[in-house]
């Protein structure tokens, strides 16, 4: 008899517990926010990679014995450029941005040309022939490594497209190695003669080189 009075006593708790939920009013309906998109926000830190190809031009003034024989050996100087950025930036306005950013680059920049710096014609005594004496100097400029450090000013054209100019200090290794060469060849017949005899000697001469960090600046848009 008991247990029959513990059983009743839980069906009848059921079905109050039914009554009582179905009683209650249904929940009203409340329509979801609407999203707002926030939109392009330029503000913060960013890092990257870059690479590409480099054209450029070494002027050079070489001064291989006495001032007087002072010449120029400019050349090319073109190479590939790898490296990255960072910087950081600050939307003062929904059309405006300005920031700051700095880069590293390793590069393959390296020109290099060879110059006569000048041809002495001999006259060999008792002999039909005559001496030509040829100095040439070889110039070689790389650029391993360079850095920027630069301010930028920027227009939003739109929300996603920033137009912007930038300018800063620029510094960088320059190597510069250079290679006097003299070479003397026979030729004849006579003491202006041109036609080669035997093959020509050369004798190479002192070398040079030199690595600097320099300090320019920089500019772009």
């Amino acid at each position: 008899m008991k247990r029959v009075l513990i059983g009743s006593a839980a069906i009848i708790s059921l079905f109050a517990t039914s009554a009582f939920a179905a009683d209650l009013a249904p929940r009203p309906y409340t329509k979801a926010p609407v999203i707002v998109d926030p939109g392009y926000n330029w503000t913060g830190f960013y890092i990257g990679l870059n690479g590409g190809y480099s054209w450029g031009r070494a002027n050079t003034t070489l001064f291989p014995v006495a001032p007087l024989l002072a010449f120029p050996a400019n050349r090319d100087a073109n190479g590939g450029v790898f490296g990255g950025q960072i910087g950081y930036n600050w939307q003062v306005d929904p059309r405006w941005v300005i920031g700051l950013e700095a880069d590293g680059q390793w590069t393959g920049e390296r020109g290099s040309r060879n110059d006569v710096l000048g041809s002495v014609r001999v006259p060999t005594p008792g002999n039909d022939f005559n001496i030509v004496t040829t100095t040439a100097a070889n110039t070689e400029v790389s650029l391993p490594w360079f850095a920027t450090f630069r301010g930028r000013v920027g227009f939003l054209a739109d929300p996603s497209l920033l137009l912007y100019g930038t300018g800063g200090l620029a510094v960088g290794e320059v190597k510069l190695a250079s290679q006097i060469t003299q070479t003397a060849q026979l030729f004849g017949p006579g003491s202006q003669g041109t036609n080669p005899v035997g093959l020509p000697v050369s004798l190479v001469g002192a070398g040079f080189s030199d690595s600097q960090t320099r300090v320019g600046w920089t500019a772009g848009v």
